[in-house]
Order: structure tokens, then C-alpha cells, then sequence
């Protein structure tokens, strides 16, 4: 009896943790995120605040989550630009894993007004495990400079709503 329950705590440790989508029975376990270039309808016009190197350095202070370097060579010839919605992950998703997605959304109307720039911004967190997508922190009408500084002062907020989608 005691070798039988043996090999059945040995079966039963090799295949927990098996696979790659398997969900996470603690808030503790690491999950790996990729940040997204943002999806911006002025198409960068040069002036954007670049919102994925503000995410993935908020992010990568912190002991839960790993950051994955956004592998540009990897994503060659995958539309990655300009998505804001978790029915346009697929393709990357077959090519990079990871846990969760970040997408951020930039908004101006000032395309015609050079130099008068308040920028708007939403970010959304998709979890590739589970399915779910929510949308997280923003901020309205913000200067370039202050983009980051509001980011960085609701990463908390964000890492609680990445947590949440588990």
C-alpha cells in the first residue's frame, strides 16, 4: 500500500504544472507579461509618448510579474502594431507565451495644432490563460511629460487588475 501511494504522489506531481496554460493556484506564482507597442491613430507622427518602455519599466520594479523583453525580431511579418483588443492576439500568441497582454491605446485631438499635444490613454490587460480582458488604468488630457509619472503612480491599480484576471 505504502509503495502504491508512492507512485501515485510521483504521477500526480509530474503532471501538475504540465502544459503551458494551467491556472494559477497562487497569487504568488511569477506571471509573464508582454507590453505591446501602443495602438495610436496618428500613427506615432513622431511626437507619442512611447507608453510600452513606461509598462515595462513600472512593471519590472516588482518580484510578481517577468517582464518579457518585446521580441521585435521574433514578430517579424506579425501585425503587432495597433492592436487594442484580445481577438488580434492570436498571432502573436503563436509565437511569443506568455500569461498576459498589455495593450494601451493613445488619444489626442490635436492632430493640426503642432506643439499642443494633451494625450489621452487606456490601457486593457488580457489573460491568455483564462480569456478574460478588462480594462485597467488611463489618464485624460495629459502632457508628454506626464504620461509616465501617472502611469508609474497607478501600477499598483494595474498589477492588482493583471492579478484579478487570474
Amino acid at each position: 500500500m505504502k509503495f502504491a501511494l508512492t507512485i501515485f504522489i510521483v504521477a500526480i506531481s509530474l503532471t501538475v504544472g504540465f502544459g503551458r496554460h494551467q491556472p494559477y493556484s497562487s497569487v504568488d506564482s511569477i506571471v509573464t507579461v508582454l507590453v505591446l507597442p501602443p495602438h495610436d491613430v496618428i500613427a506615432n507622427a513622431g511626437a507619442s509618448p512611447d507608453t510600452r518602455s513606461i509598462l515595462e519599466a513600472a512593471l519590472s520594479d516588482n518580484g510578481v510579474l517577468s517582464i518579457i523583453e518585446f521580441p521585435f525580431k521574433k514578430l517579424m511579418n506579425v501585425p503587432y502594431q495597433m492592436i487594442y483588443d484580445k481577438e488580434y492576439c492570436k498571432p502573436i500568441l503563436d509565437l511569443v507565451q506568455c500569461d498576459v497582454i498589455i495593450m494601451t491605446q493613445l488619444i489626442t485631438d490635436n492632430e493640426r495644432k503642432p506643439g499642443i499635444w494633451p494625450w489621452s490613454y487606456k490601457v486593457k490587460v488580457y489573460n491568455t490563460i483564462t480569456g478574460k480582458q478588462i480594462n485597467s488604468i488611463g489618464g485624460v488630457d495629459l502632457k508628454p511629460e506626464e504620461i509616465q509619472n501617472d502611469i508609474v503612480s497607478k501600477i499598483k491599480i494595474l498589477i492588482a487588475d493583471i492579478r484579478g484576471t487570474f
